[in-house]
């Protein structure tokens, strides 16, 4: 397997799991990753949007964030581990 499809694979498996994703203005948005595209724009569905510092946020539903936007992208670990370890598979970081 080339590290391309690796690659490929890999960021299917981490689809549908809670992601929260910082971009540059300080924003922080949590949702579910449903897609990327070819430029690694990022697509989230049933999102809010927080500002650091406030404590309360806002629901956007969906939003397309774009990757140069992008500080930071995180995906909510417990969630995936628990089902990496019912399926048997490696986890994300080896």
């Amino acid at each position: 397997m080339t590290a391309q499809v690796a690659s490929v694979e890999r960021l299917r498996s981490l689809m549908g799991y809670t992601w929260r994703i910082s971009i540059q203005d300080k924003r922080i948005f949590l949702g579910t990753l449903v897609c990327t595209d070819k430029d690694k724009n990022i697509i989230l569905t049933n999102a809010d949007e927080m500002r650091r510092g406030e404590p309360n946020g806002r629901y956007v539903g969906m939003i397309m964030i774009p990757w140069r936007w992008v500080v930071k992208a995180e995906v909510e670990w417990t969630a995936y581990m628990e089902n990496e370890e019912a399926n048997g598979e490696n986890p994300l970081y080896t």
